[in-house]
C-alpha cells in the first residue's frame, strides 16, 4: 500500500512483489506494477496498473527450497550414520581383537611369573603396564562406539563429553537444558548434536 500511495502522490511508477490473504484465508502472492499516463503538458491524467498472481511460481520456489532442505538433511543424516558405523566398527575391532591379545599376553606373563622367581619384579611391572593398556583400550573402544541414548540421556552424553574434553583444558561449561525435550528428537538428531 505505501508504494502505491507514494507513486500516486509523486506521479511516479511502482513495481513490487507482495502477498495478500483472501477472505477465505487463502494466501496469494502477487506481482504489481503501476504507471501514470500524462497529457502533453506533463500532467497526470490517469493511473493504470497490473496485478499478476504468481502464487504457482512461489509455490514451486517453496517446494524446491523444501526439497533442497530435506535432501541436505538426508545427506547429513547419512554422513553421521556412516561416521557412527565406522566408530562402532573401530570400537569393536579394538575391543574384540587388540584386547584379546593383551589379555592373552597378561595370562602368559602370569604363568612366567609363577615359574621364575628372579624376574618377579620385571614381570609384575610388565603385567601392570599391560593392565593399563587394557584399561585404556576399553576406554577408547567405549568412546568410539555410538552413544546409547537409552542408557544415557543426550544431556548426560553432552556432560560426559564436556567433562572429558573441555574440563581438562580448563574450559568451564554450563549446560542449560530446561527447555530440552529430548523425546522430540530422533537418535540421528541426537547423534548430530
Amino acid at each position: 500500500g505505501e508504494q502505491f500511495r507514494s507513486a500516486r502522490t509523486n506521479n511516479s511508477s511502482f513495481a513490487l512483489y507482495h502477498r495478500i490473504i483472501r477472505k477465505n484465508g487463502e494466501l496469494r502472492f502477487l506481482y504489481s506494477e503501476g504507471k501514470h499516463e500524462f497529457d502533453l503538458r506533463g500532467n497526470p491524467i490517469s493511473f493504470y496498473g497490473i496485478f499478476h498472481d504468481i502464487t504457482p511460481i512461489k509455490k514451486l520456489e517453496q517446494d524446491l527450497l523444501e526439497y533442497q532442505r530435506l535432501e541436505q538433511l538426508k545427506l547429513t543424516a547419512a554422513a553421521v550414520q556412516a561416521q557412527e558405523n565406522e566408530r562402532s566398527a573401530i570400537g569393536s575391532e579394538l575391543h574384540d581383537n587388540v584386547n584379546q591379545i593383551l589379555v592373552g599376553t597378561k595370562l602368559m606373563l602370569s604363568l612366567a611369573k609363577n615359574s621364575k622367581e628372579k624376574n618377579v619384579e620385571i614381570i609384575q611391572s610388565a603385567m601392570d603396564n599391560i593392565q593399563i593398556a587394557i584399561n585404556e583400550n576399553r576406554k577408547i573402544a567405549h568412546e568410539l562406539v555410538a552413544p546409547d541414548f537409552i542408557e544415557k540421556s543426550l544431556e548426560e552424553q553432552i556432560k560426559s563429553l564436556t567433562d572429558t574434553m573441555l574440563t581438562p583444558a580448563s574450559i568451564q561449561t554450563v549446560i542449560e537444558s530446561s527447555d530440552l525435550h529430548e523425546t522430540l528428537l530422533t537418535d540421528q538428531q541426537k547423534l548430530a548434536i
